[in-house]
């Protein structure tokens, strides 16, 4: 497993290096290693690496990360109290190369642990609808004040990276 832990002056160094390489400023090399599908793209949406191959590839997709749950995952921590938490990584449909996954977007203070590329594969749904989880991203929530935090999980294949929504809620009492 991968550790990654977010202090808020790291995590504002890495957002500004991953924009100034998104935008071309910055070769990924001088942001700190080779690029990562681990960018600030938008929940809920996916993007694909430029070029004729990584267009034909995108449009013959035949995996999906897939919401665990219809209204999202939600992790839980205490204001006094940070806790683990896995956040379930469903990916539906064949692949035929390894697919990482992760989280971004994480409050400050965060911390992740993520586990071996899925392999090559299927995931198909059962006749009666349900789906096996493939694996997840043990997610450390500090303790934050009360209320509901944004995040981001995510899936790449290495052209394309899929991701979608879950929440953080901080609360006063027990999880």
């Amino acid at each position: 497993m991968r550790s990654i832990r977010l202090g808020a002056p790291s995590a504002l160094c890495l957002a500004t290096a991953l924009a100034a390489t998104l935008l071309g400023a910055l070769p990924a090399a001088a942001a700190g290693g080779p690029a990562t599908p681990a960018g600030p793209a938008a929940a809920g949406t996916t993007t694909v690496t430029a070029g004729a191959a990584a267009d034909r590839a995108a449009e013959q997709a035949t995996w999906k990360l897939t919401p665990l749950l219809e209204g999202g995952q939600t992790l839980c921590t205490q204001t006094t109290l940070g806790r683990w938490s896995l956040v379930y990584v469903v990916i539906v449909g064949t692949w035929s190369t390894e697919i990482e996954a992760g989280v971004h977007s994480l409050p400050p203070g965060s911390d992740i642990q993520t586990f071996p590329p899925l392999a090559p594969g299927s995931n198909p749904r059962t006749p009666g609808g349900s789906i096996r989880i493939n694996t997840a991203v043990n997610v450390y929530a500090p303790p934050l004040p009360v209320g509901t935090y944004p995040a981001v999980l995510w899936a790449s294949d290495g052209v394309q990276t899929q991701s979608i929504p879950f929440e953080i809620r901080a609360q006063e009492e027990r999880c």
